[in-house]
């Protein structure tokens, strides 16, 4: 599947990290700024499980869309998800009929991220929601999506250190694009893999040629 992916965020300490972690992937484009406004087609919205758009990159959302757009996602948790979207599962949300202009993006990706509003540092999370939207997107409802735009997920509000998250959802990327495969036949090797994901990226060294990928993912 062709997609062009952007990496987009306000905060100029998480796009440091992507450059860092993604020095190795030039096809994907990293940028500092309003997500909104990067030019996607679709937006990765991380929130939590029950679809209530609370805080920030939600609330964003809720204030360009409308607010209807909470009570359709939570419409659609309840119908096809028994009411709860569990840590790593995405929806599809087709933006035409939101808000009362234009909207910036033709679809919304709402992942979740947590399941209730509260720090998801020391957790698989950023990487389980980053995996949820790249299976969203290969979804068939979602073939008319060309370029999907992600945020640091969890850097904000959550908690999780922009390295971790940076190394997470690099991780995400490489099994979506087929650089890297999931381990699954091996129970140690994925154990290992977690752990490492969980921890903080060790500092690069001076000699290193590629300095994001001096510790691996």
């Amino acid at each position: 599947m062709e997609l062009q992916v952007t990496l987009c965020d306000k905060n100029d300490s998480v796009v440091g990290a992507w450059e860092r972690r993604f020095e190795k992937n030039p096809e994907v484009r990293i940028v500092t700024g309003d997500i909104f406004s990067c030019g996607s087609d679709a937006v990765v919205l991380p929130g939590n499980s029950y679809g209530f758009l609370v805080r920030g990159l939600e609330l964003q959302a809720s204030e360009l869309f409308g607010f209807e757009l909470q009570d359709l996602v939570r419409k659609k948790i309840r119908e096809d998800y028994n009411g709860e979207l569990l840590v790593g599962q995405g929806l599809v949300i087709p933006c035409a009929g939101l808000g009362n202009e234009e909207t910036p993006c033709t679809h919304l990706i709402y992942v979740s991220a947590c399941r209730t509003p509260r720090s998801i540092d020391g957790t698989l999370n950023a990487y389980l929601a980053a995996r949820g939207a790249f299976l969203a997107i290969a979804q068939p409802e979602a073939e008319e999506i060309k370029s999907v735009a992600l945020p640091g997920i969890g850097t904000g509000e959550s908690g999780m250190p922009v390295e971790i998250c940076a190394r997470q959802m690099r991780y995400a990327y490489s099994i979506f694009s087929g650089r890297r495969g999931y381990g699954d036949k091996n129970l140690t090797r994925l154990t290992r893999r977690e752990d490492k994901l969980r921890r903080m990226p060790k500092p690069p060294r001076e000699d290193t040629a590629d300095p994001g990928d001096q510790d691996g993912d």
